[in-house]
């Protein structure tokens, strides 16, 4: 009996199949062996590590498993055990060598004897191993999040079908870049083959076929022409029989849609496709669970890391300050951030600075970055972007371009529209091409040389009229949603009766009550700070004035003091531009309130000596008692007590005096404060209280907050625990519905003061523990002082 027959192999039947196939054949059962103990263990096993454990070379391994080397019977055992094989397979496997090493040698054997005839069938070569990737970039930077995905998913894929990984974001965002990174770096782990194609998505020549992909494919692994399917679908049904098993990395880079890339997947495979699109391909993520990679703009410091490689760390360390202003003007945009190193670089003598100071001109700005090529302007790659978009989702995009926030929702876009409600079919269209993000839903945004390119093309395609008609309806819809959110935040005491809005305006966010209302104004405020500075820079002064006013109220609630300053000296900038004085005299307080709350009570102090004049100038007596309660204020927290008192008291006899009750409240309030603050305690007790009912009936849930505090500091004073509890209790109970960060924690610091004297410890530290987290929340300075109680 032959070593075969006796290992089990069958002595009638089939013949035995020629070595070389033979050959073939225990590479593929290798090739299953190794993807099931992969499936085994959780994550590909690594070859390099593989071979150090056979002692081998990884060359010599990836022969074995590639069918080009046939390991000697020692080794093959060694590599059966690696690889947990066992039993009847490890004899049916070791069957196989033998017969492969049996062959070998009866053809040697016969051409050593020429009159023997050979037992061998001559074979055709095997298959070519298509190693199609194209360089990868010489500089790479950042993406460690989105590379540690892709290395997920490539650890969790199954042999069962191929993974699939879409990278989308913006033109230049730096796609195909990492895409090629990526796949270089894991090539090894795909030895029969990388595969890559330009589905050229976005060209100006149009889209490739894929049917033109996969001829390029199915010829790279060895197909030839005459056997060459006509059709798309014979092309990509022979693809995948050919790939079927194999271990092959697909790069379908720059697709225009999912249909291009669902023609070139693998059917069953232990492959790996990639592509990169503009657009966000989620049909193959609905279809073929593909993943997808929203790809952003690189972090600040990655992209001073990508201009330092480019142009060198001794330039870029010469000039750090002007390095990062070309940085930041790229906005983290990598082919923009090239094309700028590759003007620096063409100029190695000339200052960064002399760069950046033409990069800061944003009008230039697109000027400087073009190369005089197609794919290196960034005019161009952005009008390959745009070219395809429906018209009205096009002018959208243009409009986008002139308006000033950073951020925006769909009722904002409905009023660059005018439209009636928000254009969610045309935001979804931007938002899938990448020209928008949605970094939460329902609120918008545009990367900054995107903004620039569209104004460019609002300018051109629909003029200067039309422009500037955008921009007013939407400041427009913003001072009527201020309006209707600052009437839910002090609904007793809007700004002004609001004016009947036209049928045909586009629709308000639909605030219902106070929470909501302050939600909106934390979402917008930023924005809104914009759309004011822009107003009072382009002859719109008095839409600044009137939107900063409106914001005063939350922005003094939720303690964004640095915030509430600039945003009241714009307006006091555009009122004294156009020489408003009444105008100029509530932006003169309002301001100074913001400037007495940073300490700067000089300036403040000044501000509204200016205001009270000018309110005296012009008869507005009610604006009058608003500055004397300002001035009252200031001089307090200046230290100047006895001119608080006195400006408290005009402030209280003016409301008086032209009925104005509000003022009268207010004023009642501010003297028995300063009452207090000089030690009358049982003479303010009863203004303070007459303040109260005065508040209550008008609903002014402040002023009650504002006047159970007084309350509550005249009961501690005169030793009455138990009415400066209750007061207490319900001022912080009103400042939580506020959203009053401020003075919930003055609040609860008198509270533990009541509590410590009572001998409650454990509330004393409650209360100063959460009035600490009030004051840390809003950044303010107060937080040592009550810090400094917790730690007493």
């Amino acid at each position: 009996m032959s070593p075969i027959q006796a290992a089990g192999a069958p002595s009638g039947g089939a013949p035995d199949p020629p070595p070389d196939a033979a050959l073939a054949q225990l590479a593929q059962e290798l090739g299953r062996v190794l993807l099931r103990a992969e499936r085994r263990a959780g994550h590909p096993i690594d070859r390099a590590e593989l071979a150090g454990r056979l002692f081998v070379s990884p060359a010599s391994l990836y022969a074995y498993l590639n069918g080009t080397t046939l390991p000697n019977s020692t080794m093959f055992d060694r590599i059966l055990r690696e690889l947990e094989v066992t039993g009847a397979e490890a004899g049916r496997l070791g069957t196989l060598r033998d017969q492969v090493e049996l062959g070998r040698r009866t053809r040697r054997a016969a051409a050593a004897a020429p009159g023997t005839p050979s037992l061998a069938q001559p074979q055709p070569p095997p298959p070519p191993v298509p190693r199609e990737l194209p360089q990868p970039a010489a500089h790479f930077v950042g993406r460690a999040a989105e590379l540690a995905r892709l290395d997920g998913l490539l650890a969790r894929a199954s042999s069962g079908a191929a993974a699939v990984a879409v990278i989308s974001g913006a033109p230049g965002i730096g796609k195909t870049t990492l895409a090629l990174w990526w796949a270089h770096r894991v090539k090894d782990r795909f030895p029969d083959g990388q595969l890559y194609v330009d589905l050229r998505g976005f060209d100006v020549l149009g889209p490739a076929e894929p049917g033109e992909a996969l001829r390029g494919f199915l010829s790279a692994l060895g197909v030839g022409d005459q056997a060459m399917p006509a059709g798309l679908e014979a092309k990509a049904a022979l693809f995948r029989s050919v790939v079927a098993e194999r271990r092959v990395l697909v790069v379908a880079d720059n697709a225009q849609s999912a249909e291009q890339v669902r023609a070139l997947l693998p059917g069953t495979s232990a492959g790996f496709v990639l592509a990169t699109s503009r657009n966000r391909l989620t049909g193959l993520a609905v279809r073929q669970h593909a993943t997808l990679l929203d790809l952003g703009a690189l972090a600040s410091r990655d992209a001073l890391a990508l201009l330092e490689e480019r142009i060198g760390g001794e330039r870029v360390a010469a000039e750090p300050g002007s390095a990062q202003a070309l940085a930041d003007a790229c906005a983290g945009l990598p082919l923009a951030l090239a094309l700028t190193a590759a003007r620096a670089a063409a100029s190695p003598d000339r200052p960064l600075e002399a760069l950046a100071v033409d990069l800061r001109q944003a009008e230039a700005r697109l000027d400087l970055l073009d190369l005089g090529e197609a794919d290196l302007d960034l005019r161009t790659v952005f009008a390959w972007s745009c070219a395809r978009l429906p018209e009205q989702t096009a002018r959208l995009f243009r409009l986008l371009g002139v308006h000033a926030g950073p951020t925006l929702d769909g009722f904002a876009c409905a009023a660059l529209l005018e439209l009636p409600g928000p254009p969610r079919a045309q935001l979804d269209q931007l938002v899938s091409a990448s020209l928008l993000g949605e970094p939460t839903p329902g609120r918008f945004t545009m990367h900054d040389l995107l903004r620039l390119y569209a104004a460019e093309s609002a300018q051109r395609t629909d003029g200067a009229y039309a422009t500037r008609a955008a921009v007013e309806r939407v400041l427009d819809f913003y001072l009527d949603a201020v309006g209707a959110a600052n009437a839910l935040l002090q609904p007793d005491f809007p700004l002004k009766p609001p004016a009947p809005r036209p049928a045909d305006a586009p629709a308000l966010p639909p605030l219902k009550d106070y929470r909501e209302a302050l939600a909106w104004f934390e979402a917008e405020i930023d924005t809104l700070q914009s759309a004011i500075t822009h107003a009072a820079a382009h002859g719109l002064e008095s839409r600044a004035w009137r939107l900063a006013w409106a914001c005063a109220v939350f922005l003094r609630r939720t303690g964004r003091r640095e915030q509430r300053a600039d945003i009241q000296s714009v307006a006091l900038d555009a009122a004294t531009r156009v020489g408003d004085q009444r105008a100029r005299a509530v932006s003169l307080r309002l301001l100074a309130d913001a400037f007495a709350r940073l300490d700067r009570f000089p300036e403040a102090r000044a501000q509204l000596e200016e205001a009270a004049r000018l309110c005296t100038d012009l008869g507005a007596d009610e604006e009058l008692v608003a500055t004397h309660l300002s001035i009252t204020r200031l001089e307090d927290a200046a230290g100047f007590l006895t001119v608080a008192l006195r400006h408290a008291r005009s402030a209280l006899v003016l409301a008086e005096q032209v009925g104005h009750l509000p003022g009268l409240a207010d004023g009642l309030t501010a003297v028995a404060k300063q009452l207090t603050r000089v030690g009358w305690h049982r003479e303010a007790l009863p203004l303070a209280r007459r303040a109260l009912e005065l508040f209550e009936q008008s609903g002014n849930l402040e002023g009650q907050a504002d006047v159970l505090l007084a309350i509550g500091h005249i009961g501690h004073a005169l030793g009455d625990a138990e009415t400066a509890r209750e007061a207490c209790e319900r001022s912080a109970e009103l400042d939580r519905r506020l959203g009053d960060r401020y003075w919930l924690a003055r609040v609860l610091e008198l509270l533990a003061v009541l509590d410590l004297e009572s001998g409650d410890e454990e509330g004393c530290q409650a209360r100063l523990t959460e009035a600490l987290a009030a004051l840390e929340s809003i950044g303010h300075p107060y937080t040592e002082a009550i810090r400094a109680r917790l730690t007493m």
